[in-house]
């Protein structure tokens, strides 16, 4: 039982440790503020407001997007997902509050495949566009 949870852990494209999102994979279906891949980068969305007001409105955001679902909420890291439209993938959405940096680090990766055609990337320009 323990050597599967350790290969869960080891493989995991989810979470975060030391306040850094996990890296995104090396294939192009992915988008992070915190990825250091070149085709993965995308600015932070800056922070307005207080820790509270910040996470309030993460939540409003994404709750307004079809298809998505809360999965863990672990005070400043949030954790979504949603299903495609068309095909009904599944991607992960993650957001980890640095009040520190006044800023907020996002990720949206898909699970399975290769290629994304760049859903994921206009997903969180979506999200930019209605902070």
């Amino acid at each position: 039982m323990i050597k599967y949870f350790l290969i869960i852990i080891l493989f995991s494209s989810q979470g975060f440790t030391m306040d850094k999102l996990t890296e995104c994979p090396n294939k192009p279906n992915c988008v992070s503020s915190q990825s250091q891949a070149e085709y993965a980068q995308i600015a932070p969305l800056k922070m307005n407001d207080d820790f509270e007001t910040t996470k309030k409105r993460i939540l409003a955001v994404m709750n307004s997007m079809p298809r998505t679902k809360l999965i863990k909420d672990d005070n400043s890291y949030l954790h979504f997902t949603a299903k495609t439209r068309i095909l009904r993938f599944t991607d992960d959405i993650e957001f980890l509050i640095d009040e520190a940096n006044k800023v907020v680090h996002f990720k949206s990766a898909s699970r399975k495949g290769y290629k994304d055609f760049g859903v994921n990337r206009e997903r969180l320009e979506s999200i930019r566009s209605n902070w």
